[in-house]
C-alpha cells in the first residue's frame, strides 16, 4: 500500500495573501511557447533552485535544474528574489520539512483546471533509483498558501479514476504525497490559489519518521491506494527511455 496523500503537522505562518499575490505577478517567469514541459496550468515563481541569481529566467539553465532536482550536490541553493527576506514566513516552514538539501522550490499561482496526471519528466536525470523509488513514497512535499476555504486538490487511483479530495486547511496546509505513482490533479476554484511546491533530496531517516508519525496521528485524514502492478513500468520512469 502506497500513501497517496497524507497532511503533515508543521508550525504554520502563512505570508500575507495581498502582499503574496503583487509578488507572484512582479517576478513570475515568462510563458514558453511551444514547450512539452511547460507547465500551462501555472504561473511559476522561483523560491529556490541551486542557480546563480543572474539565472533564474534562462530556461534552458532552469530545465536543467528541474531535470536534476532528485540529484544531490550539484550547487548551493539560494534564494530568488530576495524572496526570504520579503517572506520570512517561507523558509522558517520549509526549514520544518526532512530535507538534507533543498534543490528547487517554486510557488505555483493556478490558471485552470488541472487534470489527472503524474510528475515525472521525459529527461529526468536520476542518479540513485531508491531517491525516486515507490519505498520512499511519498516523498513530494507541498504547502498551500492561499484559498483554504475551497476543495481543490484531489488524488486518484487510477488515470481516469474518482476524484478523492482532501481536506486541506489553512491551520494544516502543508501535506505530503506521490507524485510519481498515483495520479492527482486539481480543479480549478478561481483565481490567487497559490501552492509552494517543494523538491529536495529528503533525510531518508527524518522523512520515514515524519510520515510514520504523522501517519500515526492523521490516520483518519491520510488517502491511500493500492500499489502500481508494475512500478518499474516506464510511465513512471520516463528517464528510462533513450
Amino acid at each position: 500500500m502506497a500513501i497517496a496523500y497524507l497532511p503533515i503537522d508543521i508550525d504554520v505562518r502563512l505570508p500575507d495573501e495581498d502582499k503574496l499575490l503583487a509578488y507572484c505577478e512582479k517576478y513570475k517567469l515568462p510563458k514558453i511557447k511551444d514547450s512539452n514541459d511547460t507547465v500551462a496550468y501555472w504561473d511559476l515563481v522561483p523560491v529556490i533552485a541551486r542557480m546563480p541569481n543572474d539565472k533564474w529566467y534562462d530556461i534552458e539553465y532552469g530545465r536543467n535544474v528541474l531535470y536534476n532536482r532528485y540529484n544531490p550536490n550539484m550547487g548551493e541553493a539560494v534564494y530568488a528574489n530576495n524572496i526570504d527576506v520579503e517572506f520570512p514566513e517561507i523558509p522558517y516552514m520549509l526549514s520544518q520539512l526532512p530535507f538534507k538539501e533543498l534543490t528547487m522550490v517554486t510557488m505555483m499561482v493556478q490558471k485552470t483546471y488541472v487534470p489527472h496526471h503524474l510528475d515525472p519528466h521525459l529527461n529526468d536525470v536520476i542518479n540513485d533509483p531508491y531517491e525516486i523509488s515507490i519505498m520512499n513514497e511519498p516523498h513530494r512535499y507541498n504547502i498551500q498558501l492561499t484559498q483554504h476555504d475551497k476543495p481543490a486538490y484531489f488524488v486518484s487511483a487510477t488515470k481516469d479514476g474518482e476524484k478523492v479530495f482532501p481536506n486541506i486547511t489553512k491551520e494544516q496546509p502543508c501535506f505530503a504525497f506521490c507524485e510519481r505513482y498515483h495520479w492527482h490533479g486539481s480543479e480549478y476554484i478561481g483565481e490567487n490559489k497559490i501552492q509552494l511546491s517543494v523538491f529536495g533530496i529528503v533525510d531518508r531517516e527524518k522523512h520515514h519518521a515524519t510520515i510514520m508519525k504523522n501517519l500515526s496521528k492523521h490516520r483518519d485524514k491520510a488517502i491511500i491506494f493500492e500499489d502500481p502492478d508494475n512500478p518499474q513500468d516506464l510511465q513512471y520512469h520516463f528517464d528510462s527511455y533513450s
